[in-house]
């Protein structure tokens, strides 16, 4: 696998690049202690050297990429829209398959809208932007204000392979069976970096308002969407309604929506052989 640096608007974002194949696949990682490899390490490694080429950035603040100062706020996705654009620019991409996973998604699609002649599939999992509200919305947005709370909370997993381990099955995967040893080990060395807390935290004040989720994609921009849109939801997520991923399908003129058993919100790693099988359907 080879690593690419490319200078950005955001200082220094890595780009992982396997393969040598003319379908180009572009993915997106999460939000809190994610990065490119964290999540699609396997995906990247299933994938056929000679018929794809896929790419997978460090998103600014995540892996070995740089940490900005000042991204938070309402130019959040519109800022890593731009990044990704000037990735795609360096690396001169343009009719992939870009994919997202939870915050990837939410980005995947501003930057859809902002350039529908570059993406020819967009393919979103577990994605953020498709809630208007969530139950405790004002809680949550005051929850998230306190920087040194999130900070601590990092820490805590970082230290505890116990917590770490609760955390991975209240959220994030649902087959028990696939949080190896291995796998908390992962999550813990990523959470003990202090970007990831920072990097958490922007996140979550740039996407948690009082009033509601930002962004929140409406009717008008998911009609904009030329293209083929297939919707992949955890059946298990707490963290993404799987009806409001549904009804975002239901708005696409190519929409589509697939539902994997029993996975959490990070179902890129319980179903990464199902993924590699739909970019297989999907350019054949």
């Amino acid at each position: 696998m080879q690593r690419i640096d490319l200078e950005t608007s955001c200082g220094r974002v890595c780009v992982y690049k396997k393969g040598i194949g003319a379908k180009k696949i572009v993915l997106l990682h999460g939000a809190g202690c994610d990065s490119a490899l964290l999540s699609w390490q396997e995906v990247m490694e299933r994938l056929h050297y000679d018929d794809y080429t896929v790419y997978a950035p460090d998103l600014p603040g995540y892996g070995n990429s740089d940490y900005p100062e000042q991204i938070s706020g309402a130019e959040f996705y519109q800022t890593h829209a731009n990044v990704l654009q000037e990735i795609c620019d360096a690396l001169e991409l343009q009719d992939m398959i870009l994919t997202g996973l939870s915050m990837g998604a939410a980005i995947a699609v501003r930057f859809t809208l902002d350039h529908p002649d570059r993406v020819e599939h967009l393919v979103l999992i577990d994605p953020w932007g498709v809630t208007e509200r969530l139950p405790f919305q004002r809680l949550c947005a005051r929850y998230v204000k306190k920087e040194k709370r999130m900070q601590k909370w990092y820490e805590r997993m970082a230290n505890s392979r116990l917590l770490a381990r609760w955390m991975i099955a209240y959220e994030l995967i649902g087959d028990r069976k696939k949080i190896t040893p291995e796998l908390i080990t992962e999550v813990q060395q990523a959470c003990a970096t202090e970007m990831a807390g920072k990097s958490m935290r922007d996140y979550q004040v740039s996407s948690l308002l009082k009033k509601g989720c930002v962004p929140y994609y409406k009717k008008e921009d998911w009609e904009r969407l030329p293209m083929q849109v297939i919707f992949i939801q955890g059946e298990k997520d707490p963290l993404v309604a799987a009806k409001d991923v549904r009804a975002a399908s239901e708005l696409v003129s190519f929409g589509r929506y697939i539902e994997w058993e029993g996975a959490k919100h990070w179902s890129v790693r319980e179903y990464a052989a199902e993924l590699v099988g739909l970019f297989a359907e999907i350019v054949s």
